[in-house]
Order: C-alpha cells, then structure tokens, then sequence
C-alpha cells in the first residue's frame, strides 16, 4: 500500500511541477494582450511571490526532494514577470510596491548562492499563513468590488487550485508531522477554491450579458 502511494504521490508531483511551470502564463499573457491590469490586486500578487519564494526557500534549505518544490522555482518567476507588468501597464508609481518587488527578487536569487540563512525560510513558513490568507482575500475582494472578471485568468486560477489539491496529498505522503506546511496547503486550497467559483460565477455573467 506504501509502495502505491508514494508512486501516486510521484505522479502528482510531476503533474504539479508541469502545471507549476505555465501556471501564471494564461495571466501574463491575458494581461499582455489586454494591456491592462484591471481586476488584478499588486498586494496580493506580491504575497503569493512571497509564499512562492519562502516555499522555494524551505525546501531548497531543509533538503525536500526537488519534485516537492520544484514548481516553485517556475511559479517565482513568473509572479515576478507578472507583478512587473501589473505595475508597468496599471502605471503603478507607489514607491513601497516598486520596492517590495525588486527586495523579493533579490532574496529569490539569494536562495542558491545559500545567502540566506535555512531558520529565515523556517520563521517565514511559520508566519506566511496569515500573510498568504489576506493576499488571498485582498484579491476576492477586488473582484467582488469590480463584480466582473476583468483581465484575471481562470485557467491560472483553476491550475493553482489543482496543484493546491496534489500538494495537499504529496506533502501528507512526504511530510506528514510538518503541519505548518500542510496547513498553508489546505488554506490555499480553500481561497483558491473560492477564488475559481468567483470567477465562474462572475464569468457566467458576462456571458450573459452578452447574449
């Protein structure tokens, strides 16, 4: 039974790193298109480069197996191309965010060169709950406010409620006494859900507005 399950929990965790590695794309590239960022919270999108980076951080500093983060090094990268254009086409000058961005980048090419000191990246995983929860709901709010989709992306939403659903099960497999790390898994799974249902139920809308 083991033997099945950490083969299962292999699967998940390729499908994640895959999915992980053109999540954000479907965003970046709608908001490329559209030239505009209307819809789409800065604030939250630099809380999740913050939970991307510390997940990169711990995993990379304690020893997990890449497969059980690897989505990460993909998912920081692109938040940070995503961010950048959010502040590039929304004209976004408040010199805390522009400063917040370019803090975050330089901490995410920090992590190899093991700069930065593994009792960081733990300390971070301790307190990113709370973070990552009002990133979260800073995001739904902005979209309940707009009460239309905007130029957020469903299928970005949609992947990341997914992986939230792998991970859930691979970390239970690989980690189960690392709680704080499963109990950031579950949140995010739960606010992402609520975030895929906003965004068909606001999707369907329009649709019929449409028509």
């Amino acid at each position: 039974m083991e033997s099945v399950l950490y083969h299962v929990s292999f699967v998940l965790n390729v499908t994640v790193v895959v999915l992980g590695s053109v999540m954000r794309l479907p965003q970046i590239i709608k908001l490329y298109r559209a030239k505009s960022s209307e819809g789409i919270s800065i604030w939250a999108n630099l809380v999740d480069l913050t939970c991307y980076m510390t997940g990169l951080g711990y995993g990379y500093s304690f020893g997990y197996p890449v497969h059980a983060y690897a989505e990460n090094i993909f998912l920081t990268l692109q938040e940070i191309t995503l961010v950048y254009l959010a502040i590039q086409y929304g004209r976004v000058s408040d010199i805390t965010i522009i400063t917040t961005l370019i803090f975050l980048t330089t901490v995410c090419v920090a992590i190899p060169l093991n700069i930065v000191p593994p009792i960081v990246f733990q300390l971070l995983m301790v307190v990113i709950l709370p973070v990552m929860i009002s990133g979260k709901v800073m995001q739904i709010r902005a979209l309940i406010k707009i009460k239309h989709i905007g130029d957020l992306s469903l299928m970005s939403w949609s992947i990341a409620t997914y992986n939230n659903i792998a991970r859930c099960f691979t970390m239970t497999i690989l980690a189960p006494g690392d709680l704080q790390v499963l109990l950031n898994y579950y949140t995010a799974l739960i606010l992402n859900s609520i975030m895929v249902a906003l965004l068909l139920y606001y999707g369907r809308g329009k649709k019929e507005h449409k028509t």
